[in-house]
């Protein structure tokens, strides 16, 4: 059985995240689902492909938090397997164009009842944790 959220139940989740940086509401950009866990990402309308992003996440249509505590950059969902959703991240690491990051890296998320538990510690430097 799937158990999908509707674009809407996303849409009126992603409108009760805080604010990026108390001003700027989330809209929903890509998404995706397997049988039991639904990703969305929180987005800013007229973002640049630097503005950081949220990671919503669903258990059996249930809204259980983000993969992060604060919104990242450079956030893209690269799996869905079972329980797991595979992240990958990216970040600046000198005088590359902003489109261009050269740090990446990926975390795995398990995704339950219980909420979202990182399998892998945070690839991106200290220095550019916010």
């Amino acid at each position: 059985m799937t158990h999908a959220v509707s674009p809407t139940d996303i849409e009126s989740t992603v409108k009760l995240v805080p604010p990026l940086w108390g001003v700027h509401g989330w809209t929903v950009g890509p998404s995706g689902h397997n049988a039991d866990v639904t990703w969305a990402l929180g987005v800013i309308a007229h973002g640049t492909v630097s503005t950081p992003q949220h990671l919503l996440l669903f258990h059996r249509g249930v809204y259980v938090g983000t993969a992060t505590q604060e919104p990242r950059p450079y956030t893209r969902v690269l799996d869905v397997t079972g329980d797991v959703v595979t992240v990958e991240y990216r970040w600046l690491l000198g005088e590359e164009p902003l489109a261009a990051p050269a740090g990446v890296g990926t975390v795995r998320y398990q995704v339950s009842s219980q909420g979202v538990r990182a399998l892998d510690a945070a690839p991106w430097p200290p220095e550019v944790s916010k």
